[in-house]
């Protein structure tokens, strides 16, 4: 029986110093009294190769571009960030519903350049540092912070963060939750402590007489 087999794809370097991509088909030429001799026949496949890493590049970025749709049609307020190599965060989308949050559109410029351009000059500087100790952490994790609307007041929201990984690309999704209006009970219930406090400093050691 013709012995054959083939030896699959492995690289070759070629004399220039480059290296390309064969496989190699063998079949038994002859059979000697110390052992047999095999006949080997070379082909590149380096253009195929190459084709399946860019088929497979496409796939991925096409399989990216239906998360990042995906997610910018859902019915929550978030936003979704790709985490570059140098740990910097780059916004690739917000949906509608956080649009409708700020009072924006999706036609409007939304920081799109910027992850931190929409938060308050005050916050700016604290997100930013806790942004970056969570990076390399793979558990959920949350932020209270203030951020701009279209008509340039503020609000407060609540964000939950979670990282994930697609492909070789990490990202960070953000759910944004308004609690303007518990900051501003909150203020209120401060301020009315606050005044009873004083009023307390003030009679403290004072002895009312009722008549």
């Amino acid at each position: 029986a013709l012995e054959r087999f083939s030896i699959p794809r492995f690289r070759l370097i070629t004399a220039t110093g480059d290296y390309i991509w064969v496989t190699v088909d063998v079949v038994l030429r002859e059979r000697q009294p110390d052992g047999k001799v095999f006949y080997g026949t070379y082909r590149d496949i380096t253009k195929e190769i190459a084709l399946e890493a860019e088929l497979e590049t496409q796939r991925r970025a096409r399989m990216e571009r239906t998360m990042v749709d995906t997610i910018a049609a859902l019915p929550s307020s978030s936003a979704l960030f790709r985490i570059r190599d140098d740990r910097t965060i780059l916004p690739e989308s917000y949906s509608d519903e956080f649009c409708r949050m700020g009072g924006y559109t999706q036609q409007d410029d939304l920081f799109r350049d910027n992850a931190y351009g929409g938060i308050h000059p005050d916050d700016r500087a604290q997100v930013m540092e806790n942004l970056g100790r969570h990076l390399d952490d793979a558990k959920p994790f949350r932020l209270v912070y203030r951020i701009i609307t279209k008509a340039k007041t503020y609000i407060w929201v609540s964000v939950n963060y979670n990282k994930f990984t697609l492909g070789e690309t990490q990202y960070l999704y953000a759910v944004y939750t308004d609690i303007t209006d518990l900051k501003k009970q909150e203020e209120r219930l401060k301020e009315q402590y606050d005044a009873a406090q004083t009023f307390l400093n003030s009679v403290s050691g004072t002895y009312l007489a009722a008549r």
